[in-house]
Parts: C-alpha cells; structure tokens; sequence
C-alpha cells in the first residue's frame, strides 16, 4: 500500500532530500527497484516508475552545450578553456543549466515516458596531454589546476545556487581517462600512473570540482595501476582495478577524503 504521506513528501522539492529519498524507495517494489538499474529490453531506453511519477533517469551531453536541437551550443570546451577565463566558464554554465530547466519544465507537458531529467554529463575533466587522444577537444586541456578552476565555475553556474539546482551536473571521467601510458588510446585499458603523479595530476582537479558539490561523477572505461616509478610495470598477474570497481579511488578518495554525496554512474557498457 502506498502511503499518501510519504509519496507527499517525495514529490515536494522543497523537502529535505534524503527524506525524499527514504520516502521513495520504501514505496518502490524490489521488481520496480530491479528494472531501474537497467534498460528497457523493448527500445534500450532507461525505464521508469508511472505509479509514482518517476520519469526515465535519462541525462544529456552537456559539454558545452545541451546536445540537442533548440538548444545554444558554445565552442568546444578546449576552446572556452584557452580563455582562462572563470567567469566565462560560469556564464556559459548558468545558460546551459537555464535551458536545460526550461526544456525539462516544458517536457513535463508529455507523457512521463518521454520526459528527461534536467541532469547533464558534463565538465569533461581529464587531463588532456597527448595531442593524439581523440577527445581532447572536450577537456580543459593539460592543466591540472586551470582545469580545477574552470570545471567549478562550470558546474556552479550550471546548478545554480538555489535551493533547487537548474540542471545536476555529472562530471567524468574518474579517473585518469587518457592516463600517462595510454599513449593516445581510446583508455580501455590499463593506465599505470605513479603515486605522484596520480596525486599531483590526476586527482587535484578532481577535488576542485568534487569541492562545488555536484549532483554525480561518471567512473571511466580504464583500469588503474599505481606504482612507484614509471620504470616498474603493473605486477602480474594484475592489469589493475577497473575504475568502476576500484574501492580506493571510488569509496576511499571520493566519498572518504572528500566526503563527496552524490551518485556514481559508470560510462555506456562500463558495467
């Protein structure tokens, strides 16, 4: 049985949320809970809860730019990024986020199938230094702390700072996507950093922009292997821990050290 009450405070976006949260999953069944952590078998779409208003946990690509039609699309994040200009990247945010809102607000006209959450995937943080990595264009490029800084100017303007975010940014991709000895590879595979570097390059941006609270972090596609010099090979017969299972850097770092909140999503197929 559903308790009126508790549905009441699920849908008010002014109540606490963790009593949302707390409200939603005790109404949701173990098969409803179940089907949400997959896509639909019928049209690979995200599935959704009807009975209790639960729209499809659907995002949007939102590197600069809500990728879909109606929508302003700014230049590409390198770009903005050789500015070095933070309120800029704040400004750009902030009409991302207000679009964003303004498409979800609209959407809630239609059918709950077709509506899509106001969260996008974006900044794109890793560290961009081998000119060979395809997806250079959607970094801040191959500084750690300029990327830091404009990847919190980034997601503030884009969540706004009211008491209701316009827009949830998810930032990617943790971590150390296109990593030192990837060589330019799409970083399927192992990426072996050294301890320094790991901490020195690939972990202080991350912190700036875990620091501007946002709503998730996406887990990359590679494995990780620290070591002690660049001169040591991962030892067999480990490739290191994939991302995505990786205890260290997802609980210890993220929600540990950092005392991030949010949620942790894997990239497409990661999982």
């Amino acid at each position: 049985k559903i308790s009126t009450c508790q549905l009441d405070i699920w849908r008010n976006v002014y109540a606490d949320p963790s009593a949302r949260a707390a409200a939603l999953l005790r109404n949701l069944t173990l098969r409803e809970k179940l089907s949400l952590l997959a896509t639909s078998p019928l049209d690979g779409l995200p599935n959704y809860v009807e009975r209790l208003g639960l729209s499809p946990p659907t995002t949007n690509e939102c590197l600069h730019g809500v990728c879909s039609t109606g929508y302003t699309v700014f230049p590409q994040s390198i770009s903005l990024a050789a500015t070095f200009d933070v309120d800029l990247l704040s400004r750009v945010g902030k009409t991302i986020g207000t679009e964003l809102r303004a498409g979800y607000n609209e959407a809630l006209k239609q059918p709950i199938a077709k509506q899509r959450l106001p969260i996008c995937l974006g900044p794109q943080i890793n560290i961009a230094r081998d000119p060979r990595w395809g997806r250079a264009q959607e970094t801040y490029g191959e500084d750690p702390h300029l990327t830091g800084e404009l990847a919190k100017a980034y997601i503030h303007g884009m969540q706004g700072s009211g008491r209701v975010k316009l827009a949830g940014s998810v930032v990617k991709h943790f971590d150390a996507y296109n990593g030192a000895t990837s060589r330019g590879s799409y970083s399927i595979s192992e990426v072996t950093l050294t301890y320094a570097d790991w901490e020195e390059t690939y972990l202080q941006h991350w912190q700036a922009a875990v620091s501007e609270d946002p709503v998730g972090v996406m887990c990359s596609y590679n494995s990780l292997c620290l070591v002690d010099s660049y001169n040591m090979s991962c030892p067999a017969p480990s490739h290191g821990v994939p991302a995505c299972a990786n205890f260290e850097l997802l609980q210890g770092v993220l929600r540990d050290e950092w005392a991030f909140k949010g949620f942790v999503i894997s990239d497409a197929g990661a999982v």
